[in-house]
């Protein structure tokens, strides 16, 4: 790419959520950029079809030029136009030939477009909806957009048509634009915890499964009677609306005064898994995950940690807030922010890789 107009990104050691802000920045702020040897150093090297899917809804929501945008391509230009928002459709599923892709990491990528276009969006996704270990839309629709409406003023909604745990859901966004600047955030306190709720999803259980559902949800209870503060537990059959998958997920909710966060997994019961990925192994994960947070100080959990990035870059000004602990995802997350933003503004983390940090972000829309 011999145009230096364009921002260059080595991919080598990057990860999909390099690809997927710089769909973001690249078209909030109107600049192309080129990346190469894409997840080179990665058993399967080149672009997923997950990428795929988001660089084409990326560019139908900005009017980009692009090139390379296909299954395992090492390299790819982005030339991002006006973003106008609109509908459109996409079915990951026709990309990947029946290999597991999630359309939650095309919600990341394409949600900040969508909240700056000139009009309302609404995208219809087709692919994986739920996955052991990777975010699921559930996060999504009960931790995320609530946190982004709360704090942002965003409004976003997210629809869960088909539960799709090996490929094979549907979901319906829908984002309504955002007048620039957003308003700048410090969220240094979380308050006392004011009320806990566990979901729990399954779908295409027998009767011994579900017999095991409804204990684990005894248990659970037994687990959340310990806090001093109201708790519910939402069991919640699917197999109407589900790929013919044996699933559970697990989403558990902690809302204190200042802040709401979350945390989830998912066990395929159809696929053969370890002993490790009980039913009760989940919650226990699930606990151990929160009681990590907890214990932190931090306000924001793992995840809404790297994924609000692109948001408190389109502020005005200081934004902060701390984080349990300083991942690999938020690193690359802050790496590419600082790629697309100017002179005057910037990314920063304070602390260590593994421990308890902040993330101070000085944004680069200007009143």
């Amino acid at each position: 790419m011999g145009d230096t107009s364009f921002i260059k990104i080595n991919g080598e050691n990057r990860s999909g959520l390099c690809i997927r802000n710089s769909l973001s920045f690249s078209c909030i702020f109107n600049k192309p950029f080129f990346m190469e040897n894409i997840r080179a150093k990665t058993v399967d090297p080149g672009l997923r079809s997950s990428h795929v899917g988001a660089v084409h809804l990326a560019k139908c929501l900005s009017g980009a030029k692009i090139s390379g945008n296909a299954r395992g391509s090492g390299t790819l230009s982005f030339e991002p136009s006006i973003i106008e928002g609109g509908e459109y459709s996409i079915d990951i599923g026709l990309i990947s030939k029946g290999s597991p892709s999630l359309v939650s990491s095309i919600v990341q990528a394409v949600l900040p477009i969508m909240v700056c276009g000139k009009k309302p969006s609404l995208l219809t996704m087709k692919g994986g909806t739920h996955s052991p270990d990777d975010i699921s839309v559930t996060y999504m629709k009960e931790i995320f957009l609530p946190y982004l409406k709360r704090f942002l003023g965003i409004n976003a909604s997210l629809e869960i048509i088909r539960y799709g745990w090996h490929g094979d859901g549907e979901i319906v966004l829908k984002a309504d634009p955002i007048i620039l600047p957003i308003k700048n955030k410090v969220i240094n306190k979380r308050g006392e915890i004011k009320n806990l709720e566990l979901y729990i999803t399954y779908s295409n259980l027998n009767q011994s499964r579900i017999t095991d559902v409804k204990k684990l949800a005894s248990t659970s209870k037994t687990d959340l009677n310990r806090y001093c503060c109201p708790h519910q537990i939402y069991m919640d059959d699917v197999t109407e609306r589900s790929s013919q998958i044996s699933a559970v997920e697990m989403l558990f909710k902690v809302e204190y005064h200042k802040i709401s966060v979350g945390f989830a997994d998912t066990v395929n019961l159809t696929e053969k898994y370890d002993e490790d990925r009980t039913l009760q192994n989940l919650w226990n994960t699930i606990l151990n995950k929160f009681f990590f947070y907890e214990q932190s100080n931090a306000v924001l959990d793992e995840n809404l940690s790297d994924m609000i990035i692109p948001y408190f870059a389109c502020a005005n000004g200081l934004s902060s807030y701390t984080t349990p602990t300083i991942t690999n995802h938020l690193n690359r997350a802050v790496s590419i922010a600082n790629c697309f933003l100017g002179n005057d503004a910037n990314v920063q983390i304070i602390g260590k890789h593994g421990e308890f940090g902040e993330i101070i972000i000085n944004g680069a829309i200007k009143l």
